[in-house]
Order: structure tokens, then C-alpha cells, then sequence
């Protein structure tokens, strides 16, 4: 394999969406009737992005061989993520 590099690229967000519904009570003909209206809002916020070179190439030593391969990495995380939840 030849490459010049080895790059990492992570992102993360956070979305959420609701269904609201809301009933309205009206009068038609003397009767009193209801409707029901229901809607969708969302909600999207980029949390993390993060992008960054892991590994460089030597390309004075050629492509890289076949076999299996280790690339330490680490970088911080914000500390203002939220917990993950499914609700």
C-alpha cells in the first residue's frame, strides 16, 4: 500500500425531535367539535469535530507491506458532552 498518510476524522451531534399536538375545540352548526393538529420540530448541534493526522509515511521506505498494523491515537474530548440517552 502506498499513502502519505493516516488521518482520523470523528464528529459527533447531538439531534432530537418531538411531536406536539395540540387540540382545539370549536363550534360548527350549534355543535361542538374538536380537531387534533399534531407536529414535528427538530433539533440539531454539532458537539465534536475533530480531524487529524495519525501516521505519516516515510516515503523513502516504499509502499508499506502486507500484515497487521497498530496506530496509537488519542485526542481530548470536550468536557461540556452530554451523557448519551435514548428516550
Amino acid at each position: 500500500m502506498s499513502a502519505k498518510e493516516l488521518r482520523i476524522r470523528i464528529k459527533g451531534k447531538e439531534k432530537a425531535s418531538f411531536l406536539y399536538q395540540e387540540t382545539e375545540t370549536y363550534q360548527e352548526n350549534g355543535e361542538s367539535r374538536t380537531r387534533t393538529h399534531t407536529r414535528k420540530e427538530k433539533m440539531s448541534k454539532k458537539l465534536l469535530e475533530f480531524d487529524g493526522v495519525c501516521w505519516t509515511f516515510d516515503p523513502a521506505l516504499g509502499p508499506l507491506p502486507p500484515g497487521d498494523y497498530t496506530v496509537p491515537f488519542e485526542f481530548d474530548l470536550p468536557n461540556n458532552l452530554p451523557a448519551s440517552i435514548m428516550f
